[in-house]
C-alpha cells in the first residue's frame, strides 16, 4: 500500500488502461474505495487455493464490456492482451520493487523465481501468452521499453498527478469535506514522497514530478524502520 500512487501512474500512463478506468470506473470520485475494491480479487489469484484459477476467470470476466476510444480516438478493449497484461506487468514489477526497497535486492535466482510464478498466474486468465516475456531478464527490459515508449501523460494520469500533489483538491464521499481537505496533506504526503521518490526517472520525468532531498529522505527512513521491524 505504500506504494500503490506508483502502480496507479504505471497502469494509468497507458493510454488503453486509463481511458478504461475513466469510461468504466468511479476514478473521479472514489479512487481510493477503487483501489481498495482491487486488492482482495487480486491477492485471491495467489491465496486462494483450488478456487485462484475461479478467482483469475471472475477478473477476467469483469473486463469484457470495458471497451471504447482512448484519448487519442484509437479504439481500445480490456481484454487485448497487451493491455490486460500491462496491468498484470505492473503488479508483478510493484512486488519486485516493494521487495528491493523494503527488504532486501533481490538475487537473480528469486527475481527468476516471481517471474515464473507471475507468468504461472497469467496462465489462469486463459489468455495469450504472447505478450509475456521469456525471463525476468526479458521482463525487466521489457517494461523499461514500455515506460519509455508507450506512457504518457493520459487524462486519468494527470488526474492522479493532481490528487498526489493536492489531494485535498479531490473530494471523497466517504470523509467529509471540511475534514479532508485539512487532513488529506497531512494524511498524504508521506505516500506522495514515497510515490515521487520510487518511479522509474523516464516515467517521473514524463509527469514532471522530481523527488527532493525531503522526498528521498522520507523514503530512506520509512525503508529502514520497515527493515529493523
Amino acid at each position: 500500500m505504500l506504494l500503490i500512487g506508483r502502480v496507479g501512474f504505471l497502469q494509468l500512463m497507458l493510454p488503453e488502461l486509463g481511458a478504461g478506468v475513466i469510461d468504466h470506473s468511479a476514478f473521479y470520485t472514489e479512487p481510493l474505495q477503487r483501489v481498495l475494491r482491487s486488492l482482495p480479487p487480486m491477492a485471491g489469484m495467489v491465496y486462494d487455493g483450488p478456487a485462484a484459477a475461479q478467482t483469475a476467470e471472475w477478473i477476467r470476466d469483469l473486463h469484457k464490456p470495458i471497451k471504447g476510444t482512448d484519448n487519442h480516438g484509437r479504439r481500445y478493449h480490456a481484454l487485448s492482451p497487451e493491455v490486460f497484461f500491462w496491468a498484470h506487468a505492473t503488479i508483478h514489477e510493484h512486488v519486485l520493487t516493494t521487495i528491493e526497497v523494503f527488504d532486501h535486492p533481490l538475487t537473480a535466482p528469486e527475481e527468476q523465481q516471481l517471474f515464473a510464478e507471475m507468468a504461472q498466474v497469467w496462465g489462469m486468465f486463459g489468455m495469450s501468452t504472447r505478450p509475456v516475456p521469456g525471463s525476468a531478464e526479458a521482463f525487466r527490459r521489457y517494461f523499461d521499453q514500455m515506460c519509455a515508449e508507450r506512457l504518457e501523460v493520459t487524462p486519468a494520469a494527470d488526474a492522479l498527478r493532481t490528487f498526489v500533489s493536492h489531494p485535498g483538491a479531490m473530494p471523497q464521499p466517504w470523509v467529509p469535506n471540511w475534514l479532508w481537505r485539512p487532513a488529506a496533506p497531512v494524511s498524504f504526503g508521506t505516500l506522495r514522497s514515497l510515490t515521487i521518490a520510487t518511479l522509474p526517472p523516464v516515467v517521473a520525468a514524463k509527469l514532471g514530478l522530481e523527488a527532493t532531498a525531503a522526498d528521498r529522505w522520507r523514503l530512506r527512513a520509512i525503508s529502514a524502520l520497515i527493515r529493523r521491524t
